[in-house]
């Protein structure tokens, strides 16, 4: 069972993958042009991310000896930044991945990573939509 602590540090450890992988994505764009547009929309979603976690933290941090609070919200809450969270780290291997080899970071970005980006986009997205409900319904 989550609890209000248990959330706050998850959404910490979240909100530093998300660091880590936008540190990725802008090394990558250096390394591989091509694939600024590609990365641009995926890098402003996890900005997002990051801004729905730091509102959700200090919620928590705030209502944590709250008697009041769901536990049925605050699983759903943990449920959603465990799978936000592989998401972020998906992202972080699929970037790290193909900046391996330097000579061919573009081609294999061209051939093969491209398709990635947008299915990791809508992932993220949709959890980030989960924790700003999960963040309304604790405002409640």
């Amino acid at each position: 069972m989550a609890d209000p602590l248990s959330i706050v540090t998850g959404a910490v450890s979240l909100a530093s993958g998300t660091v880590k992988a936008s540190i990725a994505i802008a090394e990558f764009v250096r390394n591989a042009q091509s694939a600024t547009e590609d990365l641009n929309s995926i890098s402003k979603e996890l900005q997002a991310v990051r801004s729905v976690l730091d509102a959700l933290s200090s919620s928590l941090s705030r209502a944590r000896n709250d008697e009041n609070l769901s536990e049925s919200l605050i699983r759903q809450i943990g449920d959603a930044l465990h799978r936000c969270d592989i998401v972020v780290k998906k992202i972080t291997e699929n970037i790290d991945k193909y900046q391996r080899d330097k000579a061919w970071t573009k081609v294999k970005w061209v051939m093969l990573g491209q398709e990635d980006v947008p299915k990791l986009q809508e992932s993220l997205e949709a959890y980030k939509m989960c924790l700003s409900v999960g963040l309304h319904a604790l405002s409640m």
